[in-house]
């Protein structure tokens, strides 16, 4: 078989990335600079479509429906952030505390 080019999106994220997931064909990607990234990815080519707000610590995980509609967030001070991915914005959070979750 033939390899695939690498495609690389230049500037992606301003730190190492530590959560990537698939939703509605849409890659979302979590990342230390604390913020979370949607790309569009095609055959040769990856396209921004969306980027948060960068918060005051790093994304340590991430989960998205399937249906590309919701994703949680969770970040590095236990606060887990939900996004409206159709209409690329915040929606709830929620604030355990640092030692609560």
């Amino acid at each position: 078989s033939v390899p695939r080019p690498v495609i690389k999106a230049d500037g992606a994220h301003a730190d190492n990335i530590w959560s990537v997931t698939w939703s509605h064909g849409d890659l979302i990607t979590g990342s230390l600079d604390g913020t979370i990234k949607i790309w569009s990815v095609s055959n040769d080519s990856i396209t921004s479509k969306f980027q948060s707000s960068k918060q005051r610590v790093g994304v340590s995980s991430l989960a998205a429906v399937q249906d590309g509609s919701i994703a949680a967030v969770c970040y590095q001070d236990s606060v887990i952030r939900f996004y409206d991915l159709i209409n690329k914005r915040e929606v709830a959070s929620i604030d355990p505390g640092l030692f609560e979750a």
